[in-house]
């Protein structure tokens, strides 16, 4: 017998040259497809961390005042900020009032800590891959004429901050941000204003004083120990609140309780975006002072809450010890075609330690900040300037709209 040994032919070889090559090209186009779709869920996660950075700031009126007024009390900055109108109206490339934005120290009367700017030597130029080139107030509202003498006065501006988000490593595309801003200033006979304060457009800035009720205790939870936390069931948020001091006063059940809340599912086109929460910031705000009130960043809300009495005994794993209130914040997930407008922000208030705050459901505000007291009633800032009115607790309510 003989054996015949076959070998592939050219044209075989030449054929699986072709089917591996194509297997390659298409494995390549894949990487490529994947790496482009992270980098484009990466930038819109350091375009959130941005709009969220700037809102906070925009949202509080002793930030907002302290970035654009500059140092100093409500109405009398020490380093007055001026410009004429005529000046500061157009989005031409030349006009704008030049901005960095900052927190407050805690009487807000000076800047604390520089969180937003367009300083390239700094890092709160960049967030992720945004890169910041500018950011600048204009008063836009009407062109070409100065403001009337006036001592006290208001006009809605938009702050624009501008810049590149880096796609991949060989592109990049331009971004332009605006946030609208209710502007308080005076203006001399010369048409030269000075501003005076600020906040974002569309909060509200007066209290609502809540006087002890009743009411309902369906969908209360209750906790009959300090320092525990109440957590809201999965999709849920909450929207109302009841905190003691020394005492045990919550009685919405008929038996005193430390701390009450009450949750509710969210409304509407949004939900809570839980694999967001990680990689914007750590989602655990707490006080280590009674009368502080803690509050969520923009386009966050409450779903978990911890509040104490005479001690501080809520167990903060973000402060490595026990602080007095504790929140849990998460972010808003938002359909990609509604683009988020401004949040409006209601406060309520109450002198009674057994008082129940609950916010306006009914019409979509849900409970995005507290303010609890120990022994004393401490409570005091409600977002605006400090009023003389001591309270056992307040809340701040938010609606977002679009």
């Amino acid at each position: 017998m003989k054996l015949q040994e076959k070998g592939l032919s050219l044209i075989e070889i030449l054929i699986a040259i072709s089917l591996l090559g194509g297997v390659s090209l298409g494995v390549m186009q894949l990487m490529k497809m994947t790496q482009s779709t992270q980098s484009h869920l990466s930038s819109k996660s350091d375009e959130i961390e941005l709009r969220s950075a700037v809102n906070l700031i925009l949202s509080d009126e002793k930030h907002c005042r302290v970035s654009i007024a500059g140092d100093g009390p409500v109405g009398n900055p020490s380093t007055p900020v001026t410009f004429k109108k005529s000046e500061n109206d157009e989005d031409n490339g030349t006009e704008g009032l030049e901005v960095e934005l900052f927190y407050a120290n805690q009487t807000g009367d000076s800047r604390s800590k520089k969180r937003v700017s367009a300083d390239v030597n700094s890092v709160t130029s960049r967030f992720g891959k945004i890169e910041i080139s500018s950011i600048y107030l204009l008063m836009n509202n009407g062109v070409g004429t100065n403001y009337a003498q006036s001592p006290s006065h208001t006009d809605i501006g938009q702050l624009i901050v501008e810049g590149q988000k880096n796609i991949d490593a060989s592109s990049s595309k331009d971004f332009k941000f605006s946030f609208d801003v209710n502007v308080a200033m005076k203006t001399n006979s010369a048409g030269v204003s000075t501003i005076l304060s600020c906040t974002k457009e569309g909060s509200v800035t007066t209290i609502e004083y809540a006087d002890y009720s009743l009411g309902t205790s369906a969908g209360w939870m209750r906790t009959n120990a300090w320092g525990s936390d109440l957590s809201c069931l999965a999709g849920q948020v909450y929207v109302g609140m009841c905190s003691s001091g020394k005492n045990k006063d919550c009685n919405l059940s008929g038996t005193n309780q430390a701390s009450e809340g009450k949750c509710a599912p969210l409304q509407g086109d949004f939900s809570i975006d839980d694999s967001m929460t990680a990689a914007i910031q750590k989602n655990l705000y707490h006080t280590g002072r009674y009368g502080d009130r803690v509050q969520c960043p923009a386009f966050h809300v409450i779903t978990s809450y911890c509040g104490s009495g005479k001690n501080a005994d809520c167990s903060s794993s973000v402060a490595g010890g026990n602080v007095y209130t504790e929140i849990t914040c998460k972010p808003l997930e938002i359909p990609e075609e509604k683009r988020v407008g401004r949040e409006i922000h209601r406060y309520r208030a109450t002198s009674n330690w057994n008082g129940r705050l609950e916010c306006d459901y009914a019409n979509g505000y849900y409970l995005t900040g507290v303010c609890t007291s120990g022994e004393d009633r401490d409570c005091r800032s409600f977002g605006v300037q400090t009023i003389g009115k001591k309270y056992a607790k307040s809340i701040r309510c938010t609606k977002v709209v679009y």
